[in-house]
């Protein structure tokens, strides 16, 4: 099998440091991670059992990088429902989860 190797300019390590430093998620990261060991020099078998990923899935990952570069990485929207909740009311249940349930209003009977 042909060694993958990453070709776009806008690869190098820095740039995928910095990236990584900016998009959450572990999936995400497991690609970057990927990229970066290929960088350093890493053979490809080597990056998959390390990671625990196909060699198909590493190569569609490396195909992707090669032909858009950073593009790569930002999460694509995903199709489906629209959500039921604002953003105003996201954004309220996101701070009301970080209460406990007595801070919340909610007592808990013991």
């Amino acid at each position: 099998m042909k060694a993958r190797v990453l070709t776009h300019p806008d690869l190098t390590r820095t740039n995928l440091l910095s990236l990584a430093s900016t998009i959450p998620g572990a999936w995400l990261g497991l690609k970057l991670a990927a990229c970066l060991l290929l960088l350093a020099g890493w053979k490809a078998t080597q990056v998959t059992a390390l990671l625990g990923v196909s060699r198909m899935g590493l190569w569609h990952w490396l195909t992707t990088a090669n032909r858009v570069g950073l593009a790569a990485w930002p999460p694509a929207r995903y199709p489906g429902h629209r959500p039921r909740l604002s953003a105003a009311q996201q954004q309220q249940l996101e701070l009301a989860l970080l209460q406990s349930p007595e801070q919340a209003g909610l007592p808990r009977p013991r």
